[in-house]
C-alpha cells in the first residue's frame, strides 16, 4: 500500500468533482501516473516511429479531465481491442510538468475501486509499472516540411507507405511526425509494456498532483506554478487494427503479381476463343453446305470435329468465367451473370483488376507491426494510436 496516496482534501475533492459526490473515497485506491511525455514514440513501422506529441496537446487533454471530462481506466486497451471490459477506475487529475531531465510529463491522478482486488493488489506490489494512453489528435504533421497525414491532401499511399507527399519518409534521417490539437482522449489503460517512453508509475515521493501543498511550496519559493507545470492536454496515438497489415500488404502485393502473371494467360486464352470461333463458324459453314450437298460421307467426320472444336472453346470460356469470377470476388464486386458473353466475361475481368491495382500501395510497402509489442497500426486507423 506504500505506492498508494492518502486521501487528501485535494484527492477527495477531485473524487466529488468527477462522482458528484457518489464515491466514498475510501473505496478506491489512488495512484499518480506519468501518463505521456515528450520523448519520442516507440513506434517502429507505424506513423508514430519517433513521433511526439506536443505540448499544446498534453495541456488540451489535462484541461479536458480537469473539467470534468470522463477518461476511463482500462488494462491492455480492452475496449478497442475485445469490447467486453468494463472500466476499473478513472483519471480524477492531470497536469503538465517538467521533470528533472527537462522532460515534458502529463502527469495524472487516478483510482482503480478496490473491488478490483487482482489489479490493485499488483498495482500495489510494482507488478504493474506503465501506463499507455488511447486518444485521438486532429492533425499528425511531417517533422520535415509539416505535411499533414491527417488532412485533405493526405493519400492511401501517404498513409500506409509513411511518406508523406514532399517524399520525406517517417523514420529515415530523424524524420517523424508531431501529433497535434486533441480530437478525443478515449482512455488509458495498464499495461505491461508502453510505447510512450516515461509512462509510468510516480512514487510517493516525487508526487506532484497528490499533495495540496505542492503550488504553495511553489509560490514560497518565490516560483510562479506555470514556470515548471504546463498544463496540456492530449496526443495522437493511432488505433491500431487487430490485423497483420504487413502480412495484408504482401498478400496484396503477391495478388497484383498474381495478376500480371494471368493477363497473359488471359491474352492467350482470348486470343485462342477467338481463333476457335472462327474455325467453329468456317466448319459450320461447311457442314451446311455438305448438308445441302446432301454429302453424307463427309458429315459425321466434320460433326466430330466440330464437337472437338466446340469443346475446347467451352473449356477456354470456362476458364474466363473462373478467372472472372475469381477476381470478382477478391475485388468485392458482383460475380458475372451466368449467361455472361465473353465480352461481359472480359470487361469483369478488367474492372476488377484494375480495383485491385488501386488497393495495392505503391511499392507494396506497408507500416508493419511494433517490432516491441507485436501490435499493428489501422485506416482513419492512422488517426489515432494506443501507445502499447
Amino acid at each position: 500500500m506504500k505506492r498508494r496516496l492518502a486521501p487528501s482534501q485535494k484527492i477527495t475533492d477531485a473524487i466529488a468533482k468527477h462522482t458528484g459526490g457518489s464515491v466514498d473515497p475510501n473505496s478506491v485506491a489512488v495512484y499518480e501516473w506519468a501518463a505521456l511525455t515528450s520523448l519520442p514514440l516507440k513506434k517502429k513501422g507505424t506513423l508514430f516511429d519517433g513521433g511526439r506529441v506536443t505540448e499544446t496537446t498534453m495541456r488540451q487533454m489535462a484541461d479536458f479531465v480537469n473539467n470534468g471530462g470522463f477518461v476511463p481506466m482500462h488494462t491492455l486497451h480492452n475496449p478497442s481491442t475485445q469490447g467486453n471490459e468494463l472500466p476499473v477506475g478513472r483519471l480524477i487529475s492531470a497536469q503538465v510538468v517538467n521533470n528533472d531531465q527537462g522532460v515534458s510529463e502529463l502527469r495524472v491522478l487516478l483510482y482503480v475501486l478496490l473491488s478490483e482486488t487482482d489489479l490493485v493488489a499488483k498495482l500495489d506490489g510494482g507488478a504493474v509499472e506503465e501506463v499507455s494512453v488511447g486518444l485521438r489528435t486532429k492533425h499528425l504533421n511531417c517533422s520535415e516540411c509539416g505535411f499533414d497525414y491527417l488532412g485533405e491532401d493526405s493519400t492511401f499511399e501517404n498513409i500506409w507507405g509513411r511518406v508523406c507527399a514532399n517524399g520525406h519518409e517517417i523514420g529515415v534521417n530523424g524524420v517523424h511526425t508531431l501529433a497535434s490539437e486533441l480530437d478525443t482522449f478515449m482512455e488509458l489503460s495498464f499495461v505491461s509494456k508502453g510505447a510512450s517512453q516515461g509512462a509510468k508509475y510516480v512514487n510517493r515521493a516525487k508526487s506532484l498532483l497528490g499533495e495540496a501543498t505542492y503550488n504553495q511550496q511553489l509560490a514560497a519559493t518565490g516560483v510562479p506554478p506555470d514556470a515548471t507545470c504546463l498544463f496540456a492536454s492530449p496526443t495522437p496515438t493511432t488505433k491500431e487494427p487487430s490485423m497483420d497489415l504487413t502480412a495484408l500488404v504482401n498478400d496484396l502485393t503477391t495478388a497484383k503479381a498474381s495478376i500480371q502473371v494471368k493477363d497473359g494467360e488471359l491474352a492467350t486464352a482470348k486470343t485462342t476463343i477467338e481463333a476457335l470461333n472462327a474455325e467453329v463458324k468456317g466448319l459450320n459453314t461447311q457442314v451446311t453446305e455438305l448438308t445441302a450437298k446432301a454429302d453424307g460421307s463427309k458429315v459425321p467426320e466434320l460433326e466430330a470435329s466440330l464437337k472437338t472444336t466446340k469443346e475446347t472453346a467451352d473449356a477456354a470460356v470456362a476458364f474466363i468465367r473462373t478467372e472472372a469470377d475469381r477476381l470478382a470476388v477478391a475485388a468485392g464486386l458482383t460475380k458475372p451473370a451466368d449467361d455472361a458473353s465473353l465480352e461481359d466475361l472480359t470487361a469483369s475481368i478488367e474492372t476488377a483488376r484494375t480495383k485491385l491495382r488501386e488497393t495495392v500501395p505503391v511499392g507494396g510497402k506497408a507500416p508493419g507491426a511494433n517490432s516491441e509489442t507485436g501490435d499493428v497500426p489501422a485506416a482513419p486507423l492512422a488517426a489515432s494510436f494506443k501507445t502499447v
